[in-house]
């Protein structure tokens, strides 16, 4: 190793530590202009983190479709989407009654017993 290479090791930092060093005291960027997505409007599409955290507590992450005949719950725990009671369409509020975790498929399901599924529009 020459008098060049190992000068210039002793100056090197490791990747993560430069990166760290140099954005230690940056704050994240701020706008005045730009608002967080909030909204206290029960007919909004729009549901509030809170509303999202406290739908998965109940859930416990788990669908909350229940058979209609043995009233089993699913218990499908993967890409739960969050689904209104009464659909929003037919006046249903944004409000954590009205609100449930549903697997895609049970979600579909309540779409299209409600007449409301995009399935409608692509005729077979």
């Amino acid at each position: 190793m020459g008098k060049a290479e190992a000068s210039s090791k002793q100056n090197c930092l490791p990747v993560k530590s430069q990166t760290s060093a140099k954005f230690s005291n940056c704050a994240p960027p701020t706008r005045p202009d730009v608002q967080p997505a909030q909204s206290n409007d029960p007919y909004s599409r729009f549901i509030p983190i809170q509303m999202k955290r406290a739908i998965f507590a109940r859930s416990k992450g788990q669908c909350e479709y229940l058979a209609p005949n043995t009233l089993a719950r699913c218990p499908s725990k993967a890409h739960l989407q969050i689904d209104h009671v009464i659909p929003l369409a037919v006046g249903g509020k944004t409000e954590l009654k009205n609100l449930r975790h549903l697997c895609p498929a049970h979600n579909l399901k309540a779409a299209q017993m409600a007449g409301i599924s995009c399935l409608n529009y692509f005729p077979s």
